[in-house]
C-alpha cells in the first residue's frame, strides 16, 4: 500500500513570534516524528525565517518563495499541493485557500473573530474572517482545541457537530521543567514578580490586570513588580499610572529558551483574557509550579479546573483580591501547585498527535 501523501501549513513561523499558534504547529509536527504513521508528510515552510526549522525535525521541507501572505495562501500553497499530489492538506492555524482543490483540515483555536470581533486586528477582520466561511463549508472535517471553543464555532459557523473535533493541546514537559532550567531569566529582579505571557493585544484583558495591580499596591501594599512578556500587537490607549511606572515592566518578545526562567522566578501567573480558545499559559505555569489567577471566562476553567483561582474579567477588585490570597497564604499557594501538576498528566502532545492522525484517518479511508 502506498503512503498516503499529507502536507502542513507551517508557513505562518516566523522568527520574532512565537505565540500558542505557532507552538501548536511546532509541537503537532513534532509529536507525528514519534508516533509511527502511514503518512509522507510535507512541512510547508517560509524559506525567510530559520529559528524554528531545526525544531521541526520529521517530515520533508517545502519552502514558499514568497513572504507574502496572501500569494502564500491563494496562489503557492494550492499549486503545491497539487504538484506533490497530495491527499490531504492541514491548515493549522487559518482558513484553507479559496481555490485549493486538495481536501483540507482545518484547526481553528477559538471563535474569537465572531464573538470579539472589536479585538481582532485589521488582517483577521479583512482576510481571514471572510476566508473561515467558505473555508468550513469545504473542509473534510475541523479540529479545535476545547470544548468552550467547539461549541462557540459550532454556533457562530453552523458546523455540523459531527464536523467538529476537541483535541486538546500540552506543553513541551522536557521544556517546561522546573529540574532543567538551563537559562537565567533576562528580567535582574531581586523580589518576586506578578507575571502575564502574551501579544498585547485587546482580548488579553491588560487594562484590567493594570487596574488590579493598582489595587494592590494601594490597599494591600505589596512589594512585587509586575512584568508583562510579550511583544505589541494591535492594542490601543494602553496608559499606566505615573505611580507604578517604576513597578510595572513591559520586556517585549522574550526568547523562547527564556520562558521556563521567567515563569519560575514569578510568585502568581495572571491571566486575565477576554476569551481564549485554550491557554497554554496556564499549563506552562503549572509545569514550573507557579499558582495561576485566571478570568473565569471561556475555555480557561475547563483546562485550568481546580489548580487555579478565578476572577470575572470585568472586576479589577476580584483579580486583586484573588492575586493578595495566594501572596498571603502558602497553605493555598502550596494545593493550587500540587492541583496544578495534576491536571497537567492529562495533557499530552503525543495523545494531541495520535488524535490528530485518526482524524486523517477517518477522511482517507
Amino acid at each position: 500500500m502506498s503512503l498516503k501523501i499529507l502536507c502542513i501549513d507551517a508557513t505562518i513561523l516566523r522568527d520574532d513570534r512565537l505565540t500558542g499558534v505557532e507552538r501548536y504547529i511546532i509541537e503537532l509536527i513534532k509529536a507525528f516524528g514519534k508516533i509511527e504513521n502511514e503518512f509522507k508528510i510535507y512541512v510547508l515552510l517560509n524559506k525567510r525565517y530559520t529559528k524554528f526549522r531545526s525544531q521541526i525535525n520529521f517530515g520533508d521541507p517545502i519552502y514558499s518563495p514568497t513572504t507574502y501572505r496572501i500569494i502564500n495562501d491563494q496562489i503557492w500553497i494550492p499549486y503545491i499541493t497539487l504538484k506533490l499530489k497530495a491527499d490531504l492538506v492541514h491548515f493549522p492555524v487559518f482558513g484553507a485557500p479559496v481555490f485549493c482543490q486538495t481536501p483540507a483540515v482545518l484547526t481553528i483555536h477559538d471563535a474569537t473573530p465572531w464573538k470579539f470581533p472589536e479585538t481582532i486586528s485589521k488582517g483577521m477582520r479583512l482576510y481571514y474572517k471572510p476566508l473561515y466561511k467558505q473555508s468550513v463549508k469545504r473542509a473534510k472535517h475541523i479540529i479545535t482545541v476545547s470544548n468552550s471553543s467547539k461549541n462557540d464555532l459550532i454556533a457562530a459557523l453552523n458546523i455540523p457537530t459531527n464536523k467538529i473535533t476537541t483535541i486538546y493541546e500540552a506543553v513541551d514537559r522536557d521544556f517546561f521543567n522546573i529540574d532543567n532550567l538551563h537559562h537565567l531569566s533576562p528580567l535582574d529582579l531581586n523580589l518576586k514578580y506578578l507575571l502575564s505571557v502574551g501579544t498585547l493585544e485587546p482580548r488579553k484583558n491588560v487594562k484590567i490586570l493594570l487596574e488590579a495591580y493598582a489595587i494592590l499596591k494601594s490597599k494591600y501594599k505589596i512589594p512585587h513588580k509586575l512584568v508583562f512578556t510579550g511583544r505589541k500587537g494591535w492594542i490601543d490607549n494602553l496608559k499606566v499610572d505615573e505611580s507604578l511606572k517604576e513597578d510595572i515592566i513591559f520586556t517585549g518578545f522574550i526568547p523562547d529558551e527564556n520562558l521556563p526562567s521567567v515563569y519560575n522566578n514569578a510568585a502568581v501567573y495572571v491571566f486575565p483574557s477576554l476569551y481564549e480558545g485554550f491557554g497554554f499559559p496556564i499549563l506552562e505555569a503549572f509545569a514550573l509550579k507557579v499558582p495561576v489567577v485566571s478570568s473565569d471566562t471561556s475555555s480557561l476553567p475547563e483546562i485550568g479546573g481546580n489548580g487555579c483561582l478565578y476572577a470575572n474579567s470585568g472586576s479589577a477588585a476580584e483579580f486583586a483580591e484573588q492575586i493578595y490570597s495566594i501572596l498571603k497564604d502558602n497553605g493555598l499557594r502550596n494545593m493550587l501547585v500540587d492541583n496544578g501538576n495534576k491536571i497537567l498528566q492529562n495533557f499530552s502532545w503525543t495523545k494531541c498527535g495520535l488524535e490528530t492522525l485518526q482524524v486523517y484517518r477517518n477522511i482517507l479511508n
